[in-house]
């Protein structure tokens, strides 16, 4: 019975030693997905300034209406993108919360299990 709560307990060291590395990771991967979103808009704002200022001439009225529905698009997407940021912190924050909860939870319940022996 002891070998098979020790392994019990071993078990939920290993899931969250796992679930640590699995974070752990996750967060590095949102950085580099930031830093990679931070390039790729700096060159799409680099890309709307060069396709700017190439079109010049007769058509510019059509142009400043296609360049400013471009840029509206551009921002709204750079909103919901930022919107999607936010969404996924708060749940990323939520998470946290829960594992830290059912730390305490499992080291309330180890505590109890110690107490009876």
């Amino acid at each position: 019975r002891r070998r098979a709560e020790q392994e019990a307990r071993q078990a939920k060291v290993q899931e969250k030693i796992e679930l640590s590395r699995k974070y752990a990771e996750a967060l590095a991967q949102r950085e580099q997905l930031a830093a990679l979103n931070a390039e790729h808009q700096k060159r799409l704002a680099a890309h709307y300034a060069s396709k700017k200022q190439e079109e010049g001439g007769g058509q510019i009225e059509e142009q400043d209406q296609n360049s400013s529905d471009l840029e509206q698009r551009y921002f709204q997407a750079l909103r919901q993108v930022s919107d999607g940021r936010t969404e996924l912190e708060k749940v990323q924050l939520n998470y946290d919360h829960i594992v830290l909860d059912m730390k305490t939870r499992f080291e309330q319940k180890q505590d109890k299990v110690k107490e009876l022996r």
